[in-house]
């Protein structure tokens, strides 16, 4: 069965989600998705200016007004990243992680998701920590229990016999 295949320029630091466009803070110093975001961001900037919080909070400084004024001081800008060299992450079913345009892995489950094939190694912290393995009938069951059992989860976890 095939994955769920996208190619992202960026990582949003903010949702850790993947885009194509949207904040450059700081040069790059940070990627923001949502223009929301980004408010909720230079309002956390603002909080910093005791005087500049009080206007905040009597709503003195207003959404435009920040953005306005933070745009025209170069702190961020909005962009699109259209060229594929600009990717750098991917996302396969639903997992984002780093991407190499040089990794020939192919972007299908192996074996054509063989039931008896499909299997995690991690670590037991019910097994004070030692390394376990649980197999499954699916990629797709991999997958979910990965998702929804592992605090930090990699593609690469899933292994095939």
């Amino acid at each position: 069965m095939k994955q769920s295949k996208t190619l992202w320029a960026r990582k949003c630091d903010i949702t850790n989600e993947g885009m194509n466009e949207g904040y450059s803070v700081q040069d790059g110093l940070m990627y923001i998705k949502y223009e929301s975001d980004l408010l909720k961001h230079i309002r956390e900037v603002e909080k910093e200016d005791d005087y500049s919080f009080s206007l905040i909070a009597e709503g003195s400084l207003t959404d435009d007004f920040l953005l306005n004024d933070y745009y025209e001081a170069d702190y961020y800008c909005y962009t699109e990243w259209e060229c594929e060299d600009d990717k750098q992450f991917i996302e396969l079913d639903g997992i984002l992680s780093d991407y190499d345009p040089l990794d020939k892995t192919e972007l299908v489950t192996p074996n054509n998701g063989d039931s008896e094939s499909t299997y995690i190694d991690y670590l037991n912290k019910d097994k004070n920590f030692k390394q376990d393995r649980i197999e499954f009938k699916s990629y797709e069951d991999a997958v979910k229990w990965a998702k929804e059992n592992l605090e930090k989860f990699n593609l690469d976890m899933i292994h095939y016999n």
